[in-house]
């Protein structure tokens, strides 16, 4: 099948939980919340103790601003979730938030609260409360330095633990016309509580980002092509389906990677679908003069390992959907310029060695399919037989993998 068979797929967005971002080239499928719900009226949501009354709400306003700034501090600098302190909660002073969400939050959702920059996820109480009680040592983690009675403690929530892009909207004001910025999200939170040992404090949000204040805008899409497609070579079946693109390593973007799963295969099984596509990314480095393909994880938005990768080809597996396996070469530029014979042979070497990996992968987690893209032939230099290679590699690949094998390619005259 060539490039342009895949790329005439069905453009479909689908909106579901969290925020999700493309770097593949079949169906874009966005996991993580894009902006297609409409913007309602929003309230400042200052925290509240239980025993007091909570302040007065700020005028509404019909839609946030900001809202594409680029993230600050930059990804390799994110902090990683808070650990659990060795000690029990009740042998420490504490804090406890207490947190009532709106009812149009997605019941699969996770709320999050992010204290100085530190993400910790928070209990489901009931329906629409949450409670997190965090000890003075996770207080200090979380500032990285000492906290004692009379500390300021500045924090934020947001849904699934996708940082500002899925945070509680705040109302930008004229003495801050800022808070519903990236920027402020990460300096000042937005809310804050003088912390006192054994406090529990009480909010309410009012509105998420991206979300009206009550009900959901939906929008249907329908799954059917308007018009029928060219007969496929060797009466290979048009396959149509929506790709999965993740913000794949939890220290990359966000800790709750794993906990939607399940909840987007059955979202994809409820829509109709019946295949998606999974493109795992690796990097080109450079290693002793010598092309190199790495799981650049803590830079790059990769999977952090092959098991979780599995995890969720098997979770497609478990509803019935069909699974194509894309795997990737990505984010790093790699200099091709008058090069010799012998890195010509580790380039290859190596595109191989990358291809088989996740083909064993794709063959162990039942998947259905295995495609890959080649780079223009404009790549290489002409001394390279790319016939040649590229059938040896793909031989090797069906070798291994015993469902469909595909490649795309810019064709050339």
């Amino acid at each position: 099948m060539n490039q342009k068979g895949f790329a005439s797929l069905i453009t479909i967005v689908i909106m579901i939980l969290v925020v999700g971002a493309g770097v593949g080239g079949f169906l874009v499928f966005q996991k993580k919340g894009a902006p297609v719900f409409e913007m309602g009226p929003s309230v400042e949501n200052p925290a509240t103790l239980v025993e007091q009354t909570p302040p007065s709400e700020s005028p509404p306003a019909t839609s946030p601003t900001n809202q594409d700034q680029p993230l600050s501090p930059p990804f390799s600098s994110l902090p990683s979730p808070l650990t659990s302190s060795s000690t029990s909660p009740k042998a420490q002073p504490t804090l406890t938030l207490v947190v009532t969400v709106p009812e149009n939050t997605p019941q699969d959702d996770t709320v999050w609260v992010y204290i100085w920059q530190a993400p910790r996820k928070m209990e489901k109480v009931s329906g629409h409360v949450y409670r997190l009680t965090l000890t003075e040592t996770e207080l200090a983690e979380a500032q990285k330095a000492p906290v004692k009675s009379g500390v300021v403690v500045p924090y934020r929530y947001s849904r699934n633990g996708y940082d500002f892009h899925t945070a509680e909207y705040l109302e930008p004001t004229l003495e801050e016309p800022n808070r519903d910025t990236n920027d402020y999200f990460w300096t000042k939170q937005g809310r804050k509580v003088i912390y006192d040992p054994g406090k529990t404090v009480s909010d309410t949000i009012k509105r998420w980002r991206w979300f009206p204040e009550k009900g959901m805008s939906e929008q249907t899409i329908t799954l059917e092509p308007d018009r029928e497609f060219l007969p496929r070579i060797g009466g290979v079946l048009f396959h149509s389906g929506q790709t999965i693109e993740d913000f794949y390593t939890p220290a990359f973007h966000t800790p709750a990677f794993h906990d939607f799963f399940d909840s987007t295969a059955r979202h994809l099984k409820r829509q109709g679908f019946t295949w998606v596509e999974l493109d795992p990314p690796w990097q080109w480095i450079e290693e002793n003069g010598l092309p190199k393909i790495k799981n650049e994880s803590a830079h790059n938005p990769n999977y952090p390992s092959d098991e979780t990768f599995l995890e969720e080809v098997r979770t497609y597996k478990k509803e019935g959907l069909r699974v194509l396996v894309a795997p990737q070469v990505c984010c790093t530029p790699l200099n091709t310029q008058d090069r010799p014979k012998e890195w010509w042979d580790a380039y290859f070497d190596e595109t191989e060695r990358f291809l088989v990996h996740f083909a064993k992968l794709a063959e162990q987690g039942d998947a259905d399919a295995f495609m890959y893209a080649i780079p223009a032939s404009d790549t290489y230099p002409a001394s390279v037989d790319l016939e040649k290679k590229w059938r040896t590699i793909f031989g090797n690949i069906k070798k291994i993998f015993n469902g469909e094998v595909f490649l795309t390619a810019r064709l050339e005259k």
